[in-house]
């Protein structure tokens, strides 16, 4: 069985950054209002890395 982690893409190290801080931001927020799940947090963060490399990746 083939895993998606097989693939590597390097961001350049200020996408990275600012995903990073993105992340973090998002972590925090939703750390004081519990509006979301951890599951539902973790979609919204690969949805957010996927964006960010599809943006990059063109």
């Amino acid at each position: 069985m083939e895993s998606n982690n097989d693939k590597k893409l390097e961001l350049n190290p200020d996408s990275l950054k600012i995903l990073k801080n993105r992340i973090y931001l998002m972590e925090r927020e939703n750390h004081k209002t519990k509006k979301y799940k951890d599951n539902e947090m973790v979609e919204r963060i690969r949805k957010l890395i996927e964006a960010e490399v599809d943006k990059n990746d063109n």
